[in-house]
């Protein structure tokens, strides 16, 4: 074609002028108005493809149905009525109003409205009529699934006999404009296009900040049976008593290249519905505006204790309209970067509108002024709190009436123009729906993806308890970061804590300083948990951590009665004490190189820089030395049972009779031994590997097989065939370790006795 337009045939002439007249066509039908583009044969379906882009950051939104709306018109059939607060009934009603008014699009007060009930990927059918024109707007009605809070149009693909078209309000508008979610068929048959979406909920994630943190760690212990008084612990001296100390010395972890001061800026909606309640029950006498200024308040002054360089601004925004029954502005005053008293007195000035609708455009505006003569040392951060979607836009944009729910259709587009034009100085931007209306919600959310800002999160308040829960959040996230100091220490089986609180103590020094150790204070200055069931000791430092500091955390400890035992069943140890383990300030040699038992489970002792970069608490570890602890057995002599042969009528040798030890839960030997010279002989309770509690054993001489009846065996030796009870009580002492009580029923001098004579005429007693 373009070669017959080159030729300058007669054919090629028509052919040209027939190029450029479908191609004056195509230009007249974009740029201009909707209400002037001539009628077009009508189109029966619209084949709609849902599809959202980001889907694979939700996996389990694939197999999920959203509602949307796709609603037709005529070219030149524009509306000026919609819902709105009737000023007779006071309820919401269908109003046609006058020429005054702004013209939308006239979808007949719903009866080209298509639902679309559609996945991830999939394709709708929707049914034009005759209309010419389309737009795509949430289900935020009365009737049919709501659209999801978080899901958001970001633009429209016009695949097939479709295209984008330009409103400007019958030629009222100040400047026409191309919504993004506008269309219309440019020629007769089915139309075909694709919806990208988005979905995202809540705020986002905070920005990987990795933070240069730094600590010196050291891990001593002193041995408390030693004689040396320790001055930290009064009371516990015992021969397997300990007390370690925890030390970290931290760095300047205050400072942070990516953190800055910030102008908060926070915009109030005053449109009259802040008199609902959440669920929309006009009645309500203010209830979503009277969370919103808790809210608004709470922010602010969790903000300010923050970081006593945050400024505040606070904008409030309804519409500019005067309706013919009332004027729609609230009363208060606005703040520019003042005081957290001037933004909190200007805030609770603040009432909602009696009649106004609700526009973000003027709200925009009003921030851009805010984020004027910010210094380059701050950011400029926005809280913006709604209940409703834009239905209103400045006069000099729309000189006409505005404010009805229908409205919105058309104020959303220059929402969006606005967002983009005005809001270029925000570092951050997070924007609360305030009610239960998923729909009106997902508009605001479609307006906020428009903004492009560094940061931007979107949340929705269904109550009064939700609203302050997502502030906490809000506030958790712009405070600045704070950086404390804990040391964590996981017990092995090997020592016990003595859990009483009186026996903990922190102190605090200021590398440099010459003052003493600071001796911190229990529940103000710092907090210390113990879990028993994963023995671990936990201590924390409240509030901000400062900069090239020395803390210490001790506490006692006993060699546990598991640490003893081992050791009397394999009499050694299985580890050796880190270097510099030792306590410097009694100098004993318990632990630097010594054999020992670890006094915590390896490499579970750590010291933390604790950091809240708004996600909650993170800590960056540093593991401390591994020091060791010995047992000391105090009461052997209590850990023998004993006792004593005597023969008669003949020289009694080392050796010479066997005696054994029986368990009496289940009759089986536990020992043998013999006598010596002198006729004694023991068996060692520790050898049994005892357990605290009740023990009860039976104690018998080993006679020879062939002894008769008469007791006189083939060795003409009379034996001592009696049995005795002994009893062992076993207990678990927190100073001294197992202490061993042994009694012998019917004996006495705390032994057993045998008696054996050689000889018929030997005498038995």
């Amino acid at each position: 074609m373009l070669r017959d337009v080159l030729d300058g045939s007669s054919g090629g002439g028509r052919r040209a002028m027939r190029l450029l007249a479908t191609m004056a066509a195509l230009f007249c039908a974009v740029v201009l108005s909707a209400m002037f583009m001539p009628t077009r044969a009508e189109a029966r379906y619209l084949n709609v493809k849902f599809v959202i882009d980001n889907i694979d950051e939700h996996p389990d939104k694939k197999d999920e149905v959203f509602h949307y709306i796709c609603s037709f018109y005529k070219w030149n059939d524009y509306a000026t009525g919609g819902w709105r607060i009737s000023k007779n009934s006071t309820d919401w009603d269908w109003e046609e109003l006058d020429s005054k008014w702004v013209a939308g699009p006239n979808d007949r007060n719903g009866k080209y409205w298509n639902y679309i009930d559609a996945k991830h990927g999939q394709t709708v059918r929707a049914n034009a009529s005759d209309g010419d024109c389309f737009y795509f707007y949430p289900q935020i009605g009365f009737t049919h699934g709501k659209t999801a809070a978080g899901l958001s149009l970001s633009y429209i693909e016009y695949t097939g006999n479709t295209w984008t078209i330009s409103y400007n309000d019958q030629g009222h508008a100040g400047y026409s404009i191309l919504p993004f979610n506008y269309g219309g068929f440019p020629g007769p048959g089915d139309g075909s296009v694709t919806l990208h979406m988005r979905y995202d909920e809540g705020l986002p994630k905070p920005k990987p900040i990795t933070p240069e943190l730094s600590m010196t760690t050291s891990k001593q212990i002193d041995y408390l049976g030693d004689g040396q008084p320790n001055p930290d612990t009064p009371n516990h001296y015992g021969a397997n008593d300990y007390r370690l100390y925890l030390t970290g010395n931290t760095k300047d972890n205050t400072a942070y290249a990516t953190y800055k001061p910030k102008n908060i800026i926070v915009a109030v909606d005053i449109s009259l519905s802040m008199m609902y309640t959440f669920d929309g029950n006009k009645n309500g006498g203010g209830e979503r505006f009277t969370s919103l200024k808790n809210a608004a308040q709470k922010l602010m002054g969790g903000l300010k204790k923050s970081d006593d360089r945050n400024k505040f601004s606070v904008v409030y925004f309804s519409s500019d309209d005067k309706y013919p029954w009332g004027a729609a502005k609230g009363s208060g005053i606005s703040v520019n970067k003042g005081s957290f008293d001037q933004a909190n007195n200007a805030l609770w000035a603040l009432d909602y509108s009696k009649y106004g609708g609700t526009d973000y455009y003027s709200a925009f505006r009003r921030i851009d002024d805010c984020c004027r003569d910010t210094p380059p040392d701050m950011e400029n951060v926005v809280i913006f709190l709604t209940d409703g979607e834009p239905t209103s836009v400045p006069k000099e944009v729309l000189p006409r009436w505005m404010g009805a729910l229908s409205q919105s259709v058309v104020a959303v587009p220059y929402t969006q123009d606005a967002a983009k034009k005005h809001l270029g100085k925000v570092s951050q931007f997070y924007s609360v729906f305030i009610g239960t209306n998923s729909g009106s919600a997902a508009v605001m959310n479609m307006v906020l993806r428009a903004i492009t800002v560094p940061e931007k999160g979107f949340v929705q308040a269904s109550n009064n308890s939700e609203m302050q829960k997502l502030i906490d959040k809000l506030t958790n996230k712009l405070k600045k970061p704070e950086v404390g100091v804990a040391m964590s220490d996981t017990l092995s089986k090997y020592v016990d804590l003595y859990t009483q609180p009186e026996y903990f103590k922190v102190t605090a020094k200021t590398t440099g300083s010459s003052e003493e150790a600071k001796v911190l204070s229990p529940g103000s200055d710092y907090e210390v948990n113990y879990d028993g069931a994963s023995r671990t000791i936990r201590m924390k430092i409240k509030g901000r951590v400062t900069k090239d500091t020395t803390y210490t955390f001790s506490y006692d400890v006993r060699a546990s009665s598991t640490a003893l035992k081992e050791w009397k069943l394999s009499g050694s140890y299985p580890h050796v004490g880190d270097e510099n383990t030792d306590y410097t300030l009694t100098g004993n040699a318990t632990s630097s190189g010594q054999p020992g038992f670890f006094s915590s489970e390896i490499d579970k002792a750590v010291g933390q820089i604790t950091y809240d970069l708004g996600s909650g608490d993170q800590s960056a570890d540093f593991k401390f030395p591994k020091p060791v602890v010995q047992v000391r057995d105090t009461n052997n002599s209590n850990g023998k049972i004993m006792g004593h042969v005597t023969l008669y009528n003949m020289e009694l040798t080392a050796g010479k009779f066997t005696f054994e030890l029986v368990d009496r839960s289940n009759n089986k030997p536990l020992a043998l031994t013999s006598n010596d010279t002198k006729g004694d002989f023991s068996f060692d309770v520790n050898s049994i590997a005892l357990t605290p509690g009740l023990h009860t054993y039976t104690l018998r001489q080993s006679t020879p097989p062939d002894m008769g009846a008469d007791q006189i065996g083939g060795d003409h030796i009379k034996y001592d065939t009696h049995e005795v009870e002994v009893k062992v009580t076993v207990t678990d002492d927190p100073t001294t370790g197992l202490e061993k009580k042994v009694e012998y029923a019917m004996d006495s001098d705390k032994k057993a006795h045998f008696y054996n004579s050689f000889g018929i005429q030997g005498t038995y007693q």
